[in-house]
């Protein structure tokens, strides 16, 4: 066997290795210092080499050219490692961020008492008397939330107030903040539905109405010192502090004042609405913390969110002028400040697009975004223009502050259903009317929202099926007509599913109807306007708006840009609507509708249909229909000549804030800090 050579020392393999030889070891190549003898036996493989002993390799490590090999090594890592590190950050910089919970699924509002009544033989431990009592409750929404999810995909639900109160506006005059209704249930009842949400990854919005309480309200009751708004009367006559009018009670001489007096304190209080709902003074830093207490109290309870209502009445001119009201461009006094947690606020605004806009607020005052009711009057007017709806749509996307949210609402407790915005239309128009809607609001940019009955294209009560004498609500525009029961499934001998009362009850005085429910359920239920029915209709109202929704989760939908063609303002039918959803690198839809009663020719660019109706001839859409296509491309006409609008999500907080104003133009900004 041949000698093997090491730079650090010679070593001599023999049939029998008897020494190994080190002398000291100096600057130069010198023999080491000799270490113990090795022997081996004959055939016997030697031990792998251990390696340098630490004056040898001390010796060596000490030489310039390793020790500039070192440097240079650690130099190479250092920077290789910084250029990873300031990648990686303009990676992070230039990536949208992800997506809130509430920008991932539509907002499902519920109206309790008309979603579910609760079955008592799924209840029969229950001490309290509310299943089947006709009035939807809890229980009722926690027995149909595999509904929700699972047949329609919703993910976010918003439940419209559900504190106690002696029910003189429908929960919206609150007497305890911190318990449910006993006709909705009680606090148990709550934090099951909670936990039965999150199991399966559900998020619970909960009105919260913040500008007034009930006069039962214990704080109204001990007279609880500058809680609420007190004024002296006018002199001499004692009457009214000022000519400000009510924006919801009318008196026996049909004006609208917005004071009431009370003999015992001497004094008047203002109500923005009814004279039992008296404002709460939000000037008072008292009140700011009992408010907050309770937002705080709540999330503590696992909800997710709230619908603030009415916060635009928040404060009031501090003169008590006659007819004057806060300038607009001025911001409000903030507070609720203090609160971190995920979780959703939701306002309501009935004004001007440029007012609304004010709520989006600046970077460091902000509101997610204000309820944009601008498509709710769609159809009021006998019939819909396509140019109506694209003005309306651009009056919001082209005014939206950057880095906003849009938002879309086409239906909610107060205002006509959307199958029966149009008279004289046919049941079958009906339908394709409610699919129109929904292709709308699902294919534009942002969120938008569902009340309940929507996704059936259910239709309101009739003044047959309610008859004045019959009516809850008894304002002059009566809410009764959409605020019908939701029908499960088409048997009029079981309520259509929604409860199981018997006999005559939750009747006004005068009413003579032969029912239990709290509304009249409508007929319509036998024609296929339920639930059941519509589950295994692939074709039903129902089933479209599962279609949207798992459509909606592609990126061209939730971050892609929306663009319409300048070309399309005229010469065009007045029914045709038609935009482009694209997303670089993504894939492209171009989404049309025709608004009108006769059907529409358009050329479809060859695109693949995902939903829709076509007539016979596939360059013509049906009236009242719409289509999504996807495309290979951008089309021609839109390349240079399109004008598109990006969503930017600007990083922020996770949580989601909506605005509120009023009719008058008031303005309450309203911010919340979250970590």
């Amino acid at each position: 066997m041949g000698d093997i050579e090491n730079p650090a020392f010679e070593q001599e393999v023999h049939k029998d290795i008897e020494e190994t030889n080190f002398d000291d070891v100096n600057d130069s190549d010198d023999e080491v210092e000799k270490s113990p003898d090795t022997k081996f036996d004959d055939g016997e493989i030697p031990e792998a080499y251990a390696g340098m002993p630490a004056e040898v390799l001390i010796h060596y490590s000490r030489q310039k050219k390793w020790v500039f090999g070192r440097l240079a090594g650690w130099l190479v890592i250092l920077a290789t490692f910084a250029t990873l590190i300031s990648l990686s950050g303009v990676i992070i910089a230039q990536s949208p961020p992800c997506l809130d919970f509430w920008e991932k699924s539509p907002i499902y509002q519920i109206y309790p008492r008309s979603f579910k009544d609760c079955d008592p033989t799924l209840n029969e431990n229950r001490q309290d008397q509310i299943c089947g009592d006709g009035i939807g409750d809890i229980p009722g929404i926690i027995e149909k939330l595999d509904y929700l999810k699972e047949d329609l995909g919703i993910s976010v639900v918003w439940v419209s107030p559900i504190f106690k109160s002696p029910m003189q506006d429908f929960g919206y005059d609150v007497s305890d903040y911190r318990q449910p209704d006993p006709v909705f249930g009680n606090m148990a009842d709550l934090q099951k539905l909670i936990e039965e949400m999150h199991n399966r990854g559900m998020k619970l919005v909960l009105d919260f109405v913040p500008n007034h309480t009930s006069v039962e309200h214990e704080k109204f009751q001990n007279m609880t010192e500058d809680f609420f708004v007190w004024r002296d009367g006018e002199k001499p006559k004692n009457s009214c502090p000022n000519n400000w009018q009510s924006d919801f009670a009318v008196n026996d001489k049909g004006d609208l004042p917005a004071w009431t007096y009370h003999p015992v304190v001497g004094k008047y209080y203002y109500r923005a609405f009814g004279w039992f709902q008296a404002d709460l003074n939000m000037y008072n830093k008292e009140v700011q913390r009992f408010l907050n207490d309770i937002l705080d109290f709540w999330l503590d309870e696992g909800v997710d969110g709230f619908r603030i209502d009415a916060i635009g009445y928040g404060f009031e001119e501090e003169n008590f002028r006659n007819e004057s009201y806060i300038d607009a461009s001025e911001p409000e006094p903030l507070f609720w400040s203090n609160l971190y947690h995920d979780f959703t606020f939701e306002y309501e605004v009935y004004t001007s697009t440029e007012k609304n806009m004010k709520y989006y607020g600046s970077y460091e005052r902000e509101a997610d975004f204000p309820f944009n009711f601008d498509l709710i009057p769609l159809g009021l007017s006998g019939s819909i223009k396509g140019a109506e709806v694209r003005q309306l749509i651009d009056n919001w996307m082209f005014k939206m502050p950057f880095g906003r949210t849009p938002n879309w609402v086409v239906g909610n407790h107060d205002n006509t259903r959307l199958a029966s915005r149009i008279d004289g239309m046919t049941d079958d128009d009906k339908i394709k009317i409610s699919k129109l809607f929904a292709q709308l609001t699902f294919t534009l940019p942002g969120t938008n929202f569902i009340y309940n009955g929507e996704e059936l294209g259910m239709v309101d009560l009739t003044e047959q099926e309610l008859p004045d004498e019959c009516k809850v609500d008894i304002q002059k525009d009566s809410r009764d007509f959409e605020r019908n029961p939701i029908s499960w499934n088409g048997d009029s001998a079981s309520n259509y599913g929604f409860s199981t009362c018997t006999g005559k009850q939750n009747l006004p005085q005068n009413c003579n109807q032969d029912r239990c429910t709290w509304l009249p359920l409508s007929e319509t239920a036998e024609n296929g306007l339920n639930v059941a029915s519509q589950i295994e209709d692939e074709d039903s109202v129902l089933n479209f708006y599962k279609k949207l929704i798992e459509l909606r989760q592609d990126e061209s939908f939730t971050r892609g840009s929306y663009c319409r063609n300048p070309a399309d303002e005229s010469d065009k039918p007045e029914g045709l609507l038609r935009y482009i959803r694209t997303l670089e690198g993504g894939k492209t839809f171009e989404i049309v509708f025709n608004w009108g009663n006769s059907g529409l020719k358009f050329d479809h660019k060859n695109g693949r249909n995902i939903v829709g109706t076509f007539g016979s001839d596939k360059n013509e859409l049906e009236p009242y229909s719409g289509v999504i296509l996807e495309l290979g491309s951008i089309p021609a006409e839109y390349q240079g000549k399109g004008i598109c609008v990006q969503r930017r999500a600007v990083r922020k907080r996770n949580n989601l804030i909506l605005t509120s104003a009023t009719k008058d133009e008031r303005l309450f900004d309203f911010e919340a800090h979250f970590g």
